[in-house]
């Protein structure tokens, strides 16, 4: 496979930055060839590859070469909740050029701390990703609003297969977004189509139950956790509970599983309860009794948790909530209290995702939440109104590969 023309006028622009502590920024759709633009251009070359989550490395591990380096940013940049610890510049200053992916996701402070070790090596960096997706969940920075020069990948390759509705949808958003049209999503005629479909409610949920039982390859993606929850009770017949066969992934970073991990449940036992007494924390952190505690354990100073073990296929064996109340008492006590203390280890079928977990990857077929994505959410309505509603939109609909389908009620 060879590059385009316009791939190749770009790698020679980035080829042009070694020797240099330059700031480049790469950005196009997804489907475009970023990735493999990158890689033609710095083949024979020492690449540091950087990414925000642990799934993202995964991808970009099959796409570089055995001379290059594969890592999160966090590990690189010594990330703490609490600033940066001081890191050795060694691992930049053997490299010719650092390329992070998947940069939208990338909040301020970081992208500001890989500026500065790049500059302080004098190492070129390259910034890969799509301007149009989400920015940081954690402060709403968008890297490609730096003022940086930018290089532009447009020719999708991705939708070269489909009817081209899938295409037409992210190409409608991206103008939105390029334009400031902060107008509501419409559900545009669909005849001409065969790779957008609307069901109706029942059939879509039908439609997802089968893709289930197939293993196929797909995902159902919606604007919040909570919704991914009505939809897993749909199809697994628990909103909490796991059992044998099914296929998982890690949704945080403990000493087992990294985030984005995915694993087979081999074995999974019946809930059960345990009682944690945290009475000798409470009164300093507690000026009054939390909402969810009773007033028995309060008085008490005793918790009663919850769980489930599920071992997996790897070997490893993990206690997971098995009920919203404990996974909601984990995720209180573990603020308020030693973040160590209660570590909540949370794992959910691989194939549901919010919209912004997706982002870098893609899929066969792709289920949207309709109620919860396609419909403004106050999130979005507070961070830049329109605009972060469309990149939601956008996003959810350009992980299709073959099949997007929607909810028509």
């Amino acid at each position: 496979m060879t590059l385009t023309t316009t791939q190749r006028v770009v790698a020679d622009e980035l080829l042009s930055k070694l020797g240099s502590h330059s700031v480049t920024l790469l950005s196009g759709a997804g489907g475009t060839g970023k990735t493999f633009t990158l890689t033609r251009a710095f083949d024979g070359y020492k690449v540091l590859y950087l990414a925000p989550t642990h799934a993202a490395v995964d991808v970009l591990k099959g796409m570089g070469s055995e001379a290059d380096t594969f890592k999160t940013c966090h590990s690189v940049t010594g990330w703490f909740p609490t600033g940066f610890r001081k890191v050795s510049l060694d691992v930049f200053n053997t490299h010719d050029v650092v390329v992070v992916d998947e940069s939208s996701m990338l909040e301020e402070r970081m992208t500001n701390k890989l500026i500065e070790l790049c500059q302080l090596s004098n190492t070129p960096l390259i910034f890969s990703g799509d301007h149009c997706q989400l920015p940081s969940v954690e402060d709403n920075f968008n890297v490609f609003d730096m003022e940086y020069p930018m290089l532009e990948l447009s020719e999708n390759m991705r939708f070269a297969n489909t009817s081209g509705g899938i295409a037409k949808v992210a190409e409608t958003m991206r103008h939105k977004i390029n334009n400031g049209v902060n107008a509501a999503f419409r559900i545009p005629d669909l005849d001409e189509w065969t790779d957008v479909t609307t069901l109706s409610i029942t059939q879509w949920r039908s439609s997802i139950k089968e893709a289930y039982l197939n293993d196929a390859d797909f995902v159902v993606l919606a604007a919040d956790h909570e919704s991914l929850r009505q939809v897993r009770k749909l199809i697994a017949g628990d909103a909490y509970l796991f059992s044998a066969g099914q296929v998982v992934r890690c949704l945080d970073t403990h000493s087992k599983f990294k985030n984005g991990q995915q694993d087979v449940v081999a074995e999974a036992s019946e809930p059960f309860e345990e009682l944690h007494d945290w009475a000798l924390k409470s009164d300093r952190i507690y000026a009054a009794r939390p909402k969810w505690l009773p007033l028995e354990e309060w008085g008490s100073g005793l918790v009663a948790f919850n769980y489930q073990t599920v071992v997996f296929e790897s070997g490893e064996t993990v206690k997971v909530p098995a009920d919203a109340l404990t996974a909601t008492k984990m995720k209180n006590l573990s603020k308020k209290l030693n973040r160590k203390a209660v570590k909540t280890k949370q794992f959910d079928l691989s194939c549901l995702a919010t919209v912004h977990s997706s982002q870098g990857r893609s899929f066969d077929t792709v289920y949207i939440h309709t109620s919860s994505v396609l419909v403004r959410a106050g999130l979005y309505k507070m961070h830049g109104a329109g605009r972060n509603h469309n990149r939601l939109v956008y996003v959810a609909c350009s992980r299709a590969r073959n099949e997007l389908i929607l909810v028509q009620y």
